[in-house]
């Protein structure tokens, strides 16, 4: 099956402080992921990092990345997750990637 990496990019709202919203992710967000294997696919890793440039307005990204053949999966299975993530953050941008070649140390 091959693998496929949803990525949004993400802005706190406004009068969110960056230890809430990380604290939110976790205990929130990420739980609320439905992570059960279906027919279409199943998640296999969720991942949050911050740029370490301090003047960025969208230094947060959320990484999704996931085994199946429909990109349309992420709709369905990250609903309510993203509906905890509006409390907290804007995602202002999603991209789904197909994922080639990987090389690891």
């Amino acid at each position: 099956m091959p693998k496929l990496v949803g990525i949004y990019r993400i802005v706190l709202k406004q009068g969110i402080k960056e230890e809430d919203f990380e604290n939110s992710m976790m205990e929130k967000v990420f739980p609320a992921v439905d992570k059960k294997l279906t027919e279409g696919g199943s998640i296999t890793r969720l991942s949050l990092l911050k740029d370490m440039r301090e003047n960025r307005e969208d230094k947060y990204l959320w990484i999704i990345e996931i085994e199946t053949f429909d990109g349309d999966w992420f709709d369905h299975h990250l609903s309510d997750a993203l509906e905890k993530l509006k409390s907290v953050g804007n995602p202002v941008s999603f991209s789904i990637f197909s994922q080639l070649e990987v090389w690891q140390k």
